[in-house]
């Protein structure tokens, strides 16, 4: 606090827009952690998303090819059109291949329990083989087609149970996914909203701070001024210890404060110096007057003596002249 007190008032006033500086990249820093969060979270929604389509595909596939060979089988066995006939066993045999296919991407997918997807895996590779038999069979034998559709169709609803199952763990990962992304998405308000608010409250803070350590330090150098100004050399000079603008301002007052402390002891200096050589004067004078009193008085005195010795000189003349 004491560094910053020190610092030139330039950086003083750059501390508080740094601050709001600091609390942006803050922001920008939140906002790209919950991008990248987002991103991923994202990415995996869309992974499960698109395993819980393959899935339903899977399963609409199982059924349709189920469907397709039972189809298959009745025509044959009521004499239908062979064009029908062999129409079905191809849609079938395409399901059971869309289902192949749609097993063979989930081999990477870490969404499902891997026993599980193994269990299914296997239930399918079951039925897959039965199934073909039976769509093999259709166009020598309906009968013997049928009899051979009881074991696949076993084997197909494990298969299609199995798969219920994954089906149901990853309906339940994707709503748990996007709750996990609306809870991301509120967590990242809450986070800029805070972050913004504190940026808020510290810059405006600072600034408090920082306009209080400046203009306290100016009121109070003003007022010193002020006060010496009027004459009032006994105010106490704060802040030249300050090794900022204002602490060069106080100095600049103290050095004032000095220069009029000893002009004021100079001319109460003077004033002594004048008293004293008014009091001289006046003393001289008065004793110059005494003096002169003294003479004048003197000078009447030797008057008056010779004046009455002029007088007894006469009349001694004069008795001298009478005895002769």
């Amino acid at each position: 606090m004491k560094a910053v007190a020190n610092a030139p008032i330039l950086v003083k006033s750059l501390i508080a827009p740094a601050l709001a500086a600091v609390m942006i990249v803050a922001i920008g820093l939140v906002f790209l952690a919950t991008y990248l969060d987002l991103q991923r979270q994202t990415e995996a929604q869309a992974r499960i998303s698109s395993m819980r389509s393959d899935l339903q595909q899977m399963l609409l596939a199982l059924s349709a090819a189920h469907l397709e060979t039972l189809q298959a089988a009745s025509w044959k066995q009521n004499v239908s059109d062979e064009t029908l006939i062999a129409k079905a066993i191809a849609e079938a045999k395409q399901a059971l291949g869309t289902a192949q296919t749609l097993l063979e991407r989930q081999t990477d997918q870490q969404v499902v329990d891997p026993a599980k997807m193994a269990e299914f895996a296997k239930r399918f590779a079951a039925y897959k083989p039965a199934a073909t038999e039976a769509l093999d069979t259709i166009p020598v034998d309906a009968f013997i087609a049928l009899m051979l559709m009881n074991d696949s169709g076993v084997k197909q609803r494990a298969a299609v149970e199995a798969g219920k199952d994954i089906l149901a763990d990853v309906t339940a990962a994707d709503g748990a996914i996007a709750r996990q992304v609306d809870r991301s998405l509120r967590n990242t308000l809450i986070a800029v909203l805070a972050t913004a608010g504190l940026a808020i409250l510290l810059s405006l803070g600072a600034a408090v701070l920082l306009g209080r350590a400046i203009s306290r330090p100016t009121t109070r150098l003003t007022a010193a001024m002020t006060r010496l100004t009027e004459g009032d050399t006994s105010v106490a000079i704060e802040g030249t210890e300050r090794r900022d603008e204002l602490g060069r301002m106080a100095s600049a007052v103290q050095v004032f404060k000095e220069n009029m402390i000893r002009n004021v002891e100079l001319s109460r200096q003077t004033a002594r110096q004048q008293e004293e050589r008014a009091a001289r004067a006046e003393r001289l004078q008065r004793l110059t007057a005494g003096f002169d009193d003294k003479v004048r008085s003197l000078l009447e005195a030797v008057a008056r003596a010779a004046g009455g010795m002029n007088h007894t000189s006469g009349r001694l003349t004069d008795t001298a002249n009478a005895a002769h």
